[in-house]
Formats: C-alpha cells, structure tokens, sequence
C-alpha cells in the first residue's frame, strides 16, 4: 500500500545530525521496493520535492548520494530508477563478510564487539520468528587500520547453547552455520538499502548518532528449520574506497582511485 503524502515529511527530523539530504536519502531507500511508486523508476525531482516538502537541491543531493552506493541509477532526460543491486534476491549459498574481503586481497582484522542473549529488534523478530530473545553478536572490521563495517548476527534461542564466545569470536556467522552446527543452507533472502545505525555501532566506526549506512541484510533459512540466522552489515562507505552489493561483490567506490 502507499505511504500517505504526509508520512514522507514527517520522517524527517530537523533536529537530527545527519543533514537533511541524508534522511531524504534514508527514507527513499526504506520506500524502494515496497511502496508502488518506488518499485523501478523513483518518482521525479518535483514530485519528491512536493512530497518531502524540501528544496530541489536537497533531493538532488539526496539522489546523488543513492546512486554513489549503487542503489538508483540516474539517467539523464529520463529520471532515477532502481538499481538491480537494489531489488531483493535469493542466494543458494552464504558468505562471510571477513572472506568477501579477503578474497579482494584485503586482510580484514575483526574484533568481537558484543556477544550474549539480547532483545532482538523488531524486524529480526519477524524474520526469525521468535519471542523477546535471540542470541546476539556484533563484530566490527578494519582495514589497514581504518574501521570500515559492522556486523550484526541474531540467531533463535534453539541455536544459542550451540554457539560459544570463542566460537562467535574466531569463526564467521556462515562458518558457524555450515562447520560448527552441520546445518544445510538452503536458501538466503537479500536485500540493500539504507540504514540509520544504532548508538553502539556509531561509536564503534567512530561516526555521529544515527548516521545513516549502506545496510546490506540477511535471512539465512536452513533445512530443516526455516529461518535459522538473521544478518546485518552496516558498511561506512566513506571509510573505505569500495562499496558492496547484494551479491557479495566488491567494486572500487565511485571516484575512488
């Protein structure tokens, strides 16, 4: 169903830290794919103009700042569309964020942030199909000593006992799944968008509060049981000179050397 007109406005805070054309941005991406005037080609400058209630130059900026990550593309003389990155997609198989970047010849270095039963956010709650608890992790990566993502890791109270600090602390989510439970995958939902990060992983990556991240999201369902982990990475786009799409790919950041 449609967001109402008067949902677009009020999503923006004027006192927020991130600027106005952040949130703009953060909230076209929390619309795309999901409200039918944002499903393959985004609505004009002016429409967007009328409908956040801010200047051309804001949503201009707004714009620029999703097709930088790859999420919209811009074409001139016929407007911004979607992304393929964008759209949501389904992989037969799972891969660990550190191994993304090793395979890049990076060598990552990850530091295990939080590890401990946790009150799940709403939208884990609903992916996993749980109660008020799930077993949570979060690590944070560097590279060359600049700290560029975080991950967040929930996964059922079934799977908790399992799962050990030393096992969150040395292993990666996809390995813990597939070496250390012997569980199948059989198949992993997808999707990117734009997030505003907690106050934990703001700190960590050294940014102000509520920042808004490129978020690419997971829902691991293994067989047998259905939905089984549920993944976040929250990349600083401005930290690294890459950018990473929901394929696991890994490009040069625009206008990086």
């Amino acid at each position: 169903m449609p967001t109402s007109p008067r949902a677009f406005a009020a999503a923006l805070d004027s006192a927020s830290p991130d600027p106005l054309y952040l949130q703009v941005a953060a909230d076209i991406g929390r619309h795309i794919g999901h409200d039918p005037r944002f499903l393959h080609r985004l609505p004009s400058e002016a429409e967007l103009c009328a409908l956040y209630d801010v200047s051309r130059i804001t949503i201009r900026q707004a714009l620029a700042h999703l097709a930088e990550r790859g999420l919209v593309v811009r074409r001139h003389g016929r407007g911004t569309f979607v992304s393929a990155v964008r759209r949501d997609g389904r992989q037969s198989a799972i891969y660990s964020f550190g191994d993304i970047l090793a395979g890049q010849g990076l060598a990552p270095e990850t530091e295990l942030l939080a590890f401990g039963m946790t009150a799940p956010p709403a939208e884990v709650r609903a992916a996993l199909g749980l109660g008020d608890t799930a077993l949570g992790l979060r690590r944070g990566f560097s590279v060359n000593g600049r700290r560029v993502a975080v991950t967040e890791v929930h996964y059922p109270p079934a799977l908790a006992e399992r799962i050990t600090r030393d096992m969150a602390r040395e292993t990666s989510s996809a390995e813990i799944l597939t070496r250390r439970l012997g569980l199948a995958i059989d198949h992993a939902d997808v999707s990117v968008d734009l997030a505003a990060i907690g106050p934990a992983v703001a700190d960590w990556l050294r940014l102000p509060p509520a920042s808004t991240l490129m978020r690419i999201r997971r829902v691991t369902h293994c067989t047998g049981l259905g939905p089984c982990e549920h993944s976040q990475i929250l990349l600083s786009t401005g930290a690294a000179a890459f950018r990473v799409d929901a394929e696991g790919r890994i490009a040069p950041a625009l206008g990086a050397a």
